[in-house]
């Protein structure tokens, strides 16, 4: 139940920012003319958070392009904090690209399009997760960054 609950949250969430149509909604009930909107950093942190506690790879990384390329949206560190911790969960090819990912913000290299400067709170919560799904290595890597 829970699961499906998320992938709904997802549908939704891609149905109104324009990346999904009306018809592949299925049986969620949303008004067919909703007005498409473009999710400020707050929803797209929420909407990658889902994405972690599903453990939705494929949407995470979606969800993070999606605030790449996307010009209107002001990215603000605390969806490069939720997309990093997302990685943590997604193996040791995720736990290495959330560390790349931190270390490129910290140098302000493109992300691959736009650059997010990691707060001290992304890189805490990046090393945590790291550590708390076994990536000690990844983990150490970030140790002792201050921004």
């Amino acid at each position: 139940e829970g699961e499906r609950d998320q992938k709904k949250a997802l549908s939704v969430w891609k149905y109104l920012s324009g990346q999904q149509s009306y018809e592949s909604l299925g049986m969620i009930d949303m008004p067919e003319k909703a007005p498409h909107m473009t999710p400020d950093s707050a929803t797209l942190a929420i909407a990658l958070d889902i994405c972690k506690f599903g453990r939705f790879e494929k949407e995470a990384h979606d969800v993070w392009i999606y605030s790449q390329t996307n010009e209107g949206i002001v990215l603000q560190s605390n969806v490069l904090t939720s997309y990093v911790e997302a990685l943590a969960f997604f193996g040791e090819k995720g736990a290495d690209r959330a560390v790349e990912l931190v270390l490129m913000g910290i140098k302000g290299e493109k992300m691959p399009l736009r650059s997010v400067r990691p707060d001290k709170k992304t890189i805490r919560n990046a090393e945590s997760c790291l550590r708390s799904n076994g990536w000690e290595e990844h983990a150490a890597r970030l140790e002792g960054i201050v921004v």
